[in-house]
């Protein structure tokens, strides 16, 4: 795992297997202490036991995905491809992370939000697919492109990305009354205003002489 020669492959798992690591030492520390703390209610050390699990569960998956079943680090891909594809996998983690965290809060504290849980299924898993589905046929980011194209269409889709999710969740904000409306419509503007100038940018970038 560790004795690939791939950069981008090597650092990917020095920090999901460094995840590991900590979640199972977090894990140990905290069943050692267990509930009775100063502090620390047993509810409490149940969400927290149960986060740590899917934590060190998420990115055994992760580790073992990127290593036995899919080669998301091949060596055809630019770099700036298999940076993307990290860059994924850390998003992954973190959506479920966040799925998970609903779902707890929902059983532990018999709350549960419907504008988060539209969040992750309208905004960061959609704009996530369809965005590695764009990526994934090759145009943006390929090994026929310069390396300073490769990296400046990296960018441009990262920022597009965010400030997809970004509108999708100011909608919902204000769907939900969430916040003021007076706040969220200028973000919202300003989010499709960004899309638009780094969308004319990508263009620009990747003119055909």
């Amino acid at each position: 795992m560790f004795r690939t020669k791939d950069k981008v492959k090597k650092i990917s798992n020095i920090f999901f297997f460094s995840i590991l690591v900590l979640s199972v030492i977090s894990i140990v520390s905290l069943i050692a202490t267990g509930p009775n703390v100063e502090g620390r209610t047993e509810k409490d050390f149940y969400i927290n036991l149960i986060m740590l699990i899917v934590y060190f569960l998420t990115t055994c998956g992760i580790l073992y995905s990127t290593n036995k079943l899919i080669e998301i680090y091949k060596d055809e891909y630019p770099t700036s491809r298999k940076v993307y594809n990290l860059f994924v996998c850390i998003s992954a983690m973190s959506i479920v992370i966040m799925f998970c965290s609903l779902i707890l809060t929902y059983v532990y504290m018999s709350t549960f939000s419907v504008y988060s849980l539209l969040c992750i299924f309208l905004g960061y898993i959609p704009i996530y697919v369809i965005a590695t589905y764009i990526v994934s046929k090759g145009k943006i980011l390929n090994k026929e492109n310069d390396s300073n194209k490769n990296i400046m269409n990296l960018i441009a889709v990262i920022i597009i990305m965010n400030y997809a999710i970004n509108a999708v969740v100011l909608v919902l904000q204000m769907l939900f009354d969430v916040t003021d409306i007076i706040i969220i419509l200028p973000n919202l503007c300003w989010a499709f205003i960004w899309i638009f100038i780094v969308l004319i940018a990508y263009k620009l970038v990747n003119k055909e002489a």
